[in-house]
C-alpha cells in the first residue's frame, strides 16, 4: 500500500493535475526509457554484465526493469557481490549514462550513485517533456511559432 502511495506521488510531481491521460503515459515511457539506457550502461561497461544482471535478479529484490527506481538496491547489490570494485563500476555506469543522455558528468564529492542516477532521471525526464511540447506547439507557415 505504501509503494503504491509513494508511486503515486511521485507521478504527481512529474504529472500535476489537469493533465490528460496521454502524458501521463508519455511520463512512462519516458520513464521506462530512461531505465533501458541505464541497463544499456551498464551492460557496455562490464563485459559480464548481462551474467551479473541476472544473477542478481534471482538473488536479491530486483529486476533489470527497476534499476533506475531503485538505484540504491542496485549500488547495494553490485557493491555485496563485487566489492569496492563495484564503486569504479558504478562511476564508469554514471559516465556513460550521462553521455547518452547528453550531459557532462562532474565528479561531486560525497555524492552517491543513486544520487547520479536520480539527477540524470530528472534531467532526462525533463528534456523528454519539453521536447515533447515543442512538438506540439504550431508553428507558422513561415517556419515560427505562433
Amino acid at each position: 500500500m505504501n509503494k503504491n502511495r509513494i508511486e503515486m506521488q511521485r507521478d504527481i510531481r512529474l504529472n500535476p493535475p489537469g493533465r490528460g491521460e496521454t502524458d501521463l503515459l508519455f511520463s512512462d515511457e519516458a520513464k521506462i526509457r530512461f531505465n533501458d539506457l541505464l541497463v544499456e550502461s551498464f551492460l557496455e561497461c562490464v563485459e559480464f554484465g548481462e551474467t551479473i544482471l541476472r544473477f542478481l535478479e534471482l538473488t536479491a529484490p530486483l529486476n533489470r526493469n527497476e534499476i533506475a527506481d531503485k538505484p540504491e538496491l542496485f549500488a547495494k547489490e553490485l557493491e555485496s557481490l563485487l566489492g569496492e570494485g563495484a564503486k569504479i563500476i558504478e562511476e564508469k555506469i554514471i559516465r556513460t549514462l550521462y553521455e547518452k543522455i547528453g550531459k557532462k558528468y562532474i565528479m561531486r564529492k560525497g555524492s552517491s550513485f543513486s544520487d547520479y542516477v536520480r539527477a540524470a532521471q530528472r534531467i532526462y525526464l525533463k528534456s523528454c517533456e519539453s521536447t515533447r511540447s515543442d512538438r506540439s506547439m504550431p508553428i507558422s507557415p513561415k517556419g515560427r511559432n505562433q
